[in-house]
């Protein structure tokens, strides 16, 4: 895998996708906005940082040879077994770990604070195992005497599944070490199991512990009863902690000590938990903070830290044939020994490996490749660009130029922060003028005047600074708001949105600028702002910098209360609604979303560009604290990536029809083809192997789920990062024989409003048209995937025949048809049936505009 490629593609793709739902009409915002997309300010160049190499120790086999370990343990932690029985090769120690060892066994608590790839599990199971064989071979009674605590269940099940690796190629019943997962993930059956035959190793999580100290559940007391005598106690990702979680496990551990054992041996394991001072400062720091959450002494000296040694040789190091050897492009066939005295090797573990600190090697700090590609052109007096592409050669060859044992010379990793834009704030002062800024903070430094957040309308770009208008007794000022609050301390003060008009976008004088259903005729024949909506008029106003109101600050406008009108485009809004929802701002993908593309981009570019990685390799890994919030991620991208499936096979089914669209009659089938359905039934059939009517029947049942489903996604649409295909203009949906009604005169007399037979066709085309899809977006439509008898069947069939996500599941709410009335909505328990179709709705409003009849039509504004 090209690593660069990979991250390169996965940028383009979310930069893409978060830059799509805002769009700034001021000039100097968008420079300035683009210019820090551009510099990458919400994705930084990725940090580089190469595996170090550790210092070795003994084999197990050796220290089961020696005496030191347990003769059971040479069988156990091995590596490479295979299924038809091959022994695999004794487990390799590192330094670090067999310090591990020698401190377990004489009883010491220890913490180890080594980096990722270091082998920290392995550093308390084995001297853990080794204790339990020992204490076997001594005709020690079953219980358990090891409790290991991880801050999330996912680590859990990755030390489980590690645990199995060593143990699973001995029978169920006669494992020499047992152990269990004890989490809240278990049945009871499992439970009950675990109390009455002790597993030697629990595998819990502290909020489990704690339960299992504290319930008075006849279960959960046995298995504690069963830890009496605890031997260890281990507490991984030690750094995680912290203030009153650290507190609540600290306290956790001594009621462990005081039920189970006051003397147990306590274990932790972490990241770099200090990085101030000398080595001796940090030991120092993180035995003072393992003591009091041990509650007993750890001393500095049980602090273990990596041993590092150098790949390379220094002497390698010759600058001028380094610079000779840089002008053209690394080979990529370059052989492990030659590539190990490569003078770039030598630079690159300098530079990116290691550095000496009191004369021992420790990991060097991250660097971006920019500054190492910086730092190298320094050197050999190159071109920033060539010292870039080389290194990236360099670091591609090292992974894949393998040794005799197949380790590559340099394993490297990348390291990429991406996060959320927020708001574009800006002092009060128009275009051009003022100061900009992304960061957030309140005021600019050089003026002394208070940053703005910057929202800007969906629809044109227009820039709006949410504000509190604030009258005092003395001079009237403004001060920024956020666009959530409409509550202040004072009940004077008002909110509201200002908006500077140097090129006189709003003409206050006009009634033309306001929108219709601001208006009335009076009784003279004379427009005039219905009264209910004159509180609501933009105000003009002269603001300085300062945000005080002023004859000699800059012109602009006040508009009061939730955001009604741009005052550019003219675009109106309902009052009931969000402002966040009809202003945007920087950036509004939302968390969820920005996690699905991101997935999404990187999964997409393992399996149909790389040609590298296994199979089982082609995986992503996430973690979180909370069930809900990774439940919440799992839903959402199931449901995008069910949505962009059924999207994507409507428009290719669309594109391939042979006539270039498709009826109503045929879409379900269409669609159901395009997913390769009627090939394979393995993503979506309980029963894939099925045939005759049975097989019909599922297929059918498909069918109708899919024809729900593309119905659903018509509705109208309520969030702006997820438009459907009509919205991003992809697909058209037209009404079979709209234009003949039009222009069917004899349909068109006799009616209410004796004006429609006047009016030309292509204006009752349209005009039909408008109350057409304002009933087809809102689900007014007759048809029987919608129809609520014919939904029982369908969510009934499909959990018969139909497997997630592609069933109906039991709690989910068929959306049915609802009822379009041209009127007000009718009160009651039945009213969300019914869609207004009265003078005020948003049909109403659209049906009254010269948009649809045109200036010289009688209806218009009526």
């Amino acid at each position: 895998m090209n690593v660069f490629e990979y991250r390169d593609e996965i940028i383009t793709d979310y930069k893409n996708f978060t830059t799509s739902f805002t769009q700034i009409a001021a000039k100097d915002v968008q420079k300035f906005v683009e210019s820090a997309y551009e510099a990458g300010t919400y994705w930084p160049a990725p940090l580089i940082q190469l595996n170090p190499r550790f210092v070795l120790g003994e084999t197990v086999s050796k220290l089961c040879r020696n005496g030191t370990l347990h003769p059971s343990c040479d069988d156990i932690f091995r590596f490479g077994r295979d299924e038809k029985g091959g022994l695999g090769v004794s487990a390799q120690l590192y330094k670090h770990q067999q310090q591990a060892i020698t401190l377990a066994q004489k009883k010491q608590s220890y913490v180890l604070t080594t980096g990722t790839g270091s082998g920290k599990s392995l550093s308390y199971i084995l001297p853990i195992v080794d204790a339990v064989l020992k204490s076997k071979q001594d005709g020690g009674k079953a219980r358990t005497r090891a409790i290991i605590i991880y801050p999330m269940n996912a680590l859990v099940n990755s030390q489980l599944e590690e645990l199995n690796k060593f143990l699973d190629h001995y029978p169920a019943d006669r494992k020499p070490v047992t152990y269990g997962r004890y989490t809240g993930q278990e049945s009871d059956d499992e439970r009950q199991k675990m109390a009455a035959n002790p597993p030697d190793i629990i595998l819990t999580n502290f909020m489990m512990l704690e339960l299992l100290m504290t319930r008075q559940d006849e279960l959960d007391r046995k298995v504690m009863s069963n830890a009496r005598g605890l031997d260890f106690l281990v507490l991984d990702e030690l750094h995680t902690y912290r203030g009153r979680q650290g507190a609540d496990v600290a306290m956790l551990v001594r009621r462990v000590r005081e039920y189970l054992n006051s003397d147990v041996l306590c274990v932790g394991t972490s990241a770099t938990m200090a990085s101030d001072g000398t080595k001796s400062d940090r030991n120092a720091a993180v035995a003072k903070v393992a003591s009091t959450l041990f509650g007993c002494t750890v001393s500095a000296d049980h602090i273990i830290t990596e041993s590092l040694q150098r790949q390379t040789e220094q002497e390698h190091l010759q600058v001028e044939n380094l610079k000779s050897l840089l002008q053209n492009p690394f080979p990529s066939d370059i052989k492990f020994k030659s590539l190990r005295q490569h003078p770039l090797s030598v630079w690159v573990e300098q530079e990116l490996g290691l550095r000496l600190e009191e004369n021992e090697w420790v990991r060097a700090k991250p660097k971006d490749l920019e500054t190492a590609a910086t730092n190298l052109a320094k050197l050999t007096e190159l071109e920033q660009e060539t010292c870039q592409q080389r290194l990236k050669e360099f670091l591609l060859s090292a992974w894949h130029c393998r040794d005799d044992h197949d380790k590559p010379l340099f394993a490297f990793r990348l390291h990429q922060f991406i996060s959320g834009a927020n708001n574009v704030y800006s002092t009060l002062l128009p275009a051009d003028e003022r100061q900009l800024d992304l960061s957030g903070q309140l005021r600019d430094p050089k003026s002394n005047t208070s940053y703005f957040a910057m929202h800007f309308c969906r629809n044109c770009g227009q820039e709006y600074h949410p504000v509190w208008l604030m009258e005092p007794n003395t001079s009237p000022y403004i001060q920024p708001r956020d666009i959530q609050d409409r509550g202040h301390e004072q009940d004077t003060d008002e909110w509201g949105f200002f908006c500077f008009d140097k090129n006189l976008i709003w003409d206050d004088e006009s009634l033309e600028s306001y929108p219709e259903n601001w208006t009335e005729i009076t009784k003279k024949g004379e427009p005039r702002l219905k009264s209910s909506y004159k509180k609501y008029k933009p105000r003009p106003y002269e603001v300085k910098p300062d945000g005080q109101i002023h004859p000699d600050g800059e012109k602009g406008w006040f508009i009061p209360g939730a955001f009604r009108m741009c005052l550019a485009c003219d675009v109106t809004h309902r009052a009931q609604g969000k402002d966040s929802s009809r202003l945007a701002a920087l950036s509004g993908e939302g968390r969820s979303s920005a996690t699905t593309v991101l997935t999404i981009s990187a999964l997409r570019y393992m399996l149909e560009s790389d040609k590298d990685l296994e199979d089982e390799a082609k995986k992503l890994l996430g973690f979180t604290d909370n069930r809900q919030d990774a439940s919440l991620q799992a839903g959402h991208y199931n449901d995008f990536v069910q949505i962009a499936l059924l999207r994507g096979s409507l428009l290719a089914a669309a594109r391939r029809s042979p006539t270039g669209y498709l009826s109503d009659n045929d879409i379900a089938n269409a669609v159901f083809t395009e997913l390769g359905f009627d090939k394979d039934g393995t993503d979506y059939l309980t029963s894939p192997d099925s045939k005759g009517p049975g097989r019909k029947r599922a297929e059918a049942t498909a069918r109708e789920v899919i024809a729900y489903r593309l119905y659903f996604d018509l509705r109208r649409g309520w969030r702006y990062n997820n438009p459907n295909l009509e919205q991003l203009n992809l697909l058209q949906i037209d009404y079979e024989g709209l234009t003949e009604l039009a222009q069917e005169e004899s349909e068109w007399q006799n009616l209410p409003l004796p004006e429609l037979a006047g009016i030309p066709p292509t204006i009752r085309e349209k005009a039909l048209r408008a109350v057409l899809d304002a009933m087809r977006k809102q689900l007014c439509i007759k048809t029987r995937y919608l129809d609520e008898t014919q939904q029982e069947q369908i969510k009934n069939q499909s959990f018969n025949h139909l497997k997630e996500p592609w069933a109906i599941t039991e709690d989910e709410a068929m959306q049915s048809s609802l009822f379009f009335v041209p009127k007000a909505r009718p009160k009651g328990r039945e009213a969300w049936r019914y869609i207004s179709g009265s003078i005020r709705s948003t049909l109403g409003t659209a049906l009254r505009s010269r948009d649809i009849w045109g200036d010289d039509q009688p209806l218009a504004g009526c």
